[in-house]
């Protein structure tokens, strides 16, 4: 008996200790530093946290990591501090980025993929390598979060986590206004003997719908580096080794295709293996000295023949899926649907000055090898010869303006950006790039790459096509499901304009590719696509401008103005303009009859894919469906009787043939309308109503289409005072849910 109670003392001890060294070994690693004393030894990022990192404890830790592979045994919880003051724990798995020859040589290399367990929309990827530690989280605060270490000294063990956009206040990235891609098979194409001749939109297709994701694709990939980028990337302060260089380079293409990967697992269900020869070998293509690598570094196109004729020498033509060459001058350069192609598959190029940061990994080498995958650009801008958006193609051209998803020109093109830079809270392709690179991943390089795993494919439906008046607000709503349950909660949704401009000007002369409405008869695209987000439905204009209409281009409409400055008035992070610049809005509400096409992208996370279509067909009504009550800033009584008007513009007849709509309050501003006024009254433009015996100062006001999409809002807040006399509110529709009406931004 003795003997017993102590041995069950002594396992309780012992798994105690475990369970408190575990939870330590969770989340002790960083430990805060003062502001103060960091910054003495790194830039003042503004709202930037610093950390001391315990760096071999944590790599003893992230030993126990489990591989991606290894879907039957659980995650690693590692937790990650952020610059808000908060920390997030992750689950997080080892991810197999290196070939099993480079992992050999390189064994302190390490990869990591992880979701937040508080927030499932962060998710964040991270590497260990002979530069220490580093990690890109997306999804924090609507931006990116970088963690890296502050100095360049081996020995230092000093790190700091700031936002992206934070990062930007202090250095403005350069190389931008110089940067042009001229993919291989766009117009801008120089012909070289050996380059992959123009291919055009009749081979380079894309599939009507798609559905896509059932298992995960591994592409081998190959990436050469010239020796410019090589002794910047891996020639920090006191490292002139050969060898060395070579090492430290490898690590910054290890972190970057680890990102991309990041990327790429998410959209197109594929990830890449860098099947680079040893660095210390006699075929490293890792090279470390400008004078006697094969790469002039300079001219793009020059740059794909040699990369190709210097991988399949050095690497093998039966070896590798994909090659790609980083360097430092020239701009970007893809072969379009090179992928498998053992002709081209080594023709893709991305250099941006000395920058191996994100926005290189994401504005450059994403979207470079998109073009390997077939993607074309989607932005509808197009400058004059001699300017840098020159390389439109007219099949493809889906975006406004600029363009903000990875196959864009975002940030390039003068005064007709989106955005400056490509989407940093959850970097995207258009549905128009995924169709195209599904194209080729199930035709010429359907037999290509490794597949493994199983996954189930979401489905969607967004029902019937819509009729609606022209200058009003409309929301699309998806119903989306996935077989496999924990993917649920998960699901990712892209509304997208799907219409092009044709090539031809309006009324006022203005070409249809310089211009962003359509009020001069040209039907271009209106409405810019934003990162994929977890609601399952968007508004259109978003809810800002139907919300703020004093501050839109026709004072007390919804029509959104043209322009901006510095931050979206969405708030959306990703739409930043450069300071002293301007950028285009990108949403403009119909002004004439037309059929507009939508299309929905629904994400699993991992690799499931689907998308459906509908379309919302506009009446050239005498105006805008408007609520014209409650458009001013007044004081009303709780519990009496009102009367709301709206301007009917003939949306009770054929073809819109809307007889009744819905009255809906809010008293948070607009937010979320979950009363209910009247649940179905007749469209005639006037309705007696009693507000509920409830104090507001934002009360806000919607009639809303029964059976269809539109909707309208009263302009501003007005107050409603309690009554201690009244008497009590029925509900209007007993029994129905409350309902949030605002759906994305």
């Amino acid at each position: 008996m003795h003997l017993s109670y102590v041995l069950q003392q002594t396992i309780c001890l012992v798994v105690g200790v475990m369970l408190i060294s575990s939870a330590q070994a969770q989340s002790g690693f960083f430990v805060p530093v003062s502001t103060a004393q960091a910054k003495q030894a790194g830039p003042a990022i503004p709202n930037a946290r610093f950390y001391r990192l315990q760096s071999a404890q944590l790599r003893t830790y992230l030993a126990r990591a489990t591989s991606q592979k290894q879907a039957n045994l659980g995650p690693i919880r590692l937790e990650i501090p952020l610059p808000n003051g908060t920390a997030e724990m992750f689950a997080l798995r080892e991810t197999d980025v290196l070939s099993p020859a480079l992992a050999a040589e390189n064994p302190s290399f390490r990869t990591y993929a992880g979701q937040g367990e508080t927030h499932p929309d962060y998710t964040i990827r991270m590497s260990l390598t002979s530069l220490g530690f580093e990690a890109l989280i997306w999804g924090v605060d609507g931006d990116a979060v970088y963690v890296k270490k502050i100095s360049a000294d081996p020995n230092s063990d000093l790190h700091t986590a700031y936002f992206a956009r934070d990062a930007r206040k202090v250095k403005e990235v350069k190389g931008f206004g110089t940067f042009k891609c001229g993919s291989a098979g766009s117009p801008a194409r120089p012909a070289l003997p050996g380059l992959r001749p123009s291919l055009g939109n009749a081979k380079v297709a894309s599939v009507e719908t798609f559905s896509f994701g059932a298992t995960m694709r591994t592409f081998r990939l190959a990436v050469a580096t010239t020796g410019e980028w090589t002794r910047n990337a891996g020639g920090h302060p006191g490292v002139t080794d050969p060898a060395q260089l070579r090492t430290n380079a490898l690590a910054v293409v290890l972190t970057s295709v680890n990102r991309i990967n990041g990327i790429y697992e998410r959209e197109l269900s594929c990830r890449f293996m860098l099947v680079n020869p040893p660095v210390s070998g006699t075929s490293n293509v890792v090279y470390d000295d400008p004078a006697t690598d094969p790469y002039n570094n300079t001219d793009a196109a020059a740059q794909l023949i040699l990369n190709h004729t210097t991988l399949t020498a050095r690497v093998g033509t039966a070896n590798f899926d994909i090659g790609h060459l980083f360097g430092t001058g020239g701009g970007g350069l893809g072969a379009t649907a090179s992928l498998c192609d053992d002709l081209y598959k080594g023709e893709g190029y991305s250099a941006r000055g000395t920058d191996t940061g994100d926005p290189f990994v994401v504005d450059y080498v994403a979207h470079e090898l998109g073009h390997q995958f077939g993607m074309d650009h989607t932005y509808n801008q197009a400058d004059a010869p001699g300017q840098t958006c020159t390389t439109r193609v007219p099949e493809q051209a889906y975006e406004t303006a600029s363009g903000s998803t990875i196959m864009s020109y975002v940030g390039i093109c003068s005064d007709r950006n989106l955005q400056q830079y490509n989407d940093t809270n959850l970097p995207n392709f258009h549905i128009a790039s995924l169709k195209q690179a599904y194209f080729v991943m199930t035709g010429t390089a359907s037999g290509c790459g490794s597949a493994t795993g199983t996954n189930a494919i979401p489905t969607v439906s967004v029902g019937v096509a819509y009729t609606v008046p022209r200058l009003t607000p409309f929301t699309l709503t998806a119903t989306a499901n996935d077989a496999d349950a924990g993917d649920v909660s998960n699901l990712l949704y892209s509304w997208e304009e799907f219409d092009k401009a044709p090539s031809a000007s309006g009324t006022n002369g203005v070409p249809a590719n310089t211009y962003d409405v359509d009020d001069d008869g040209v039907l271009r695209p209106l409405f810019r696509p934003y990162s994929p987000t977890t609601s399952a439905s968007r508004t259109f204009p978003s809810m800002t401008f139907v919300l703020n209409p004093q501050a839109n281009a026709i004072a007390g409409e919804n029509q959104p103005s043209f322009t901006f400055t510095d931050i979206h008035p969405t708030g959306f992070s990703g739409a930043v303009c450069e300071s002293g610049t301007t950028c285009v809005l990108g949403e403009r509400l119909p002004t004439v009859a037309r059929s507009m096409n939508f299309r929905v992208s629904v994400r699993d996370r991992r690799g499931g894919n689907t998308e459906a279509s509908t379309t919302v067909n506009v009446v050239n009504t005498p105006g805008a469906f408007r609520l014209t009550a409650f458009d001013s800033a007044s004081q009303v009584t709780g519990g009496t009787p009102q009367t709301v008007t709206w301007n009917v513009v003939n949306t009770n007849q054929a073809p819109i043939n809307c007889t009744n709509v819905r009255l809906l309050l809010s008293t948070d501003g607009g937010l979320t309308f979950p009363t209910f006024l009247l649940a179905s009254t007749p469209n005639t433009g006037s309705a007696r109503v009693v507000l509920p015996n409830k104090a507001s100062s934002r009360a806000r006001i919607k009639a809303e289409a029964v059976g269809n999409i539109f909707f309208d809002v009263s302009n501003t807040d007005f107050t409603i005072l309690e009554s201690p006399n009244a008497p009590p509110v029925a509900l209007a529709c007993p029994g129905c849910p409350p309902i949030d009406v605002v759906r994305l931004r």
